[in-house]
Parts: structure tokens; C-alpha cells; sequence
């Protein structure tokens, strides 16, 4: 697996991590130039600082994302300053009303496979989006709410096809 970021808002992905399924083997590259690796997850979960061509130091550790704890990332720090879209860059506090609303699909369906898999892909692309440094703020607010919407209307979907004329929601 790999994950790639901009060093800056809006920059070029210049930074990439690659990794096993299971965290272990992962390697560190900059511009295609590999700065570190980390051998376990062990490892990787205690992180380590790096020192970039350029100078400046870059801190690599797995662990939860800033803002959403129960979520897990790459933690990115530049010389001490979060690189944008990794776990150390902060979940805005907007975001939350969307995660939630999508959280809420299980609960309101008493559980089921289908309605949780419907709930984490809406709050994982709503993690993504509202981190995301490509768009707007005002750009990303609307295509978390779409998502959102998009999730209710996969459930509803779901539940009408399932249930049909006893559906709880007519």
C-alpha cells in the first residue's frame, strides 16, 4: 500500500510512504529518494525523524488521527508543522456533524452489515474530503453534505428494498 502527500497546501505529492498490509516494511521517499524506513509496526507506531535533503526534518509515526482518536494515520510533521492530509493535520471541528449523521445509519437501522458498511465508507470519505488541501472550505462542506446525503440515500435505498411496504421510515 502507499500513501502520498504535498509537502504544502496545494503543492505536488512529493512525499510517499509505502507499507505492508500489516504496517511492517515501510519506507519513507521524497522526491523518489528514500529518507527511512521503519522494519515492524512497532517500530512505526514509536516513529522517527528523518532529515529531508533540504535540511529540514521530517517525523514519520503511525497513530491516531488528530481530532478523530478513534481512527488511525500516518502522522506527518515538517520541522514541526503538520503536513497537510496526514493524521497529524486536524479533522475540522464541521466535519464531525457529517461524520456523525453518517455514524448514526447503523443505529438507526439496529445494525446490519450492510448499513455499517454504508456508515464507514461515508465517514471515511468525509475524513478524506474535510482534510483534503486541493479545495476550498466552502467546497469541501459541500461535498461532505453530498456525501452525507448520498449515505442516508444508499440507506433508505437499502431498507425499502429489503422491507418494502414495512419499511420503518414510511
Amino acid at each position: 500500500m502507499k500513501q502520498e502527500f504535498a509537502l504544502d497546501h496545494g503543492g505536488p505529492k512529493r512525499l510517499k510512504v509505502t507499507y505492508a498490509w500489516d504496517l511492517k516494511n515501510v519506507e519513507v521517499f521524497i522526491d523518489r529518494k528514500r529518507v527511512g524506513s521503519f522494519a515492524t509496526k512497532a517500530d512505526f507506531e514509536r516513529g522517527a525523524e528523518f532529515t529531508l535533503p533540504n535540511g529540514s526534518t521530517l517525523s514519520v509515526q503511525f497513530g491516531p488521527v488528530k481530532g478523530a482518536p478513534f481512527m488511525k494515520g500516518i502522522h506527518l510533521l515538517r520541522d514541526g508543522a503538520p503536513i497537510p492530509g496526514s493524521a497529524a493535520d486536524p479533522v475540522p471541528k464541521w466535519a464531525w456533524a457529517f461524520m456523525v449523521a453518517c455514524a448514526a445509519i447503523p443505529v438507526v437501522s439496529l445494525g446490519g452489515a450492510l448499513p455499517a458498511a454504508i456508515a464507514v465508507a461515508g465517514v471515511s470519505v468525509i475524513l478524506s474530503v474535510a482534510r483534503t488541501s486541493r479545495w476550498s472550505a466552502a467546497l469541501r462542506v459541500g461535498a461532505c453534505a453530498l456525501m452525507m446525503v448520498a449515505c442516508w440515500g444508499a440507506f433508505v435505498l437499502l431498507e425499502t428494498t429489503i422491507h418494502g411496504d414495512r419499511s420503518t421510515f414510511f
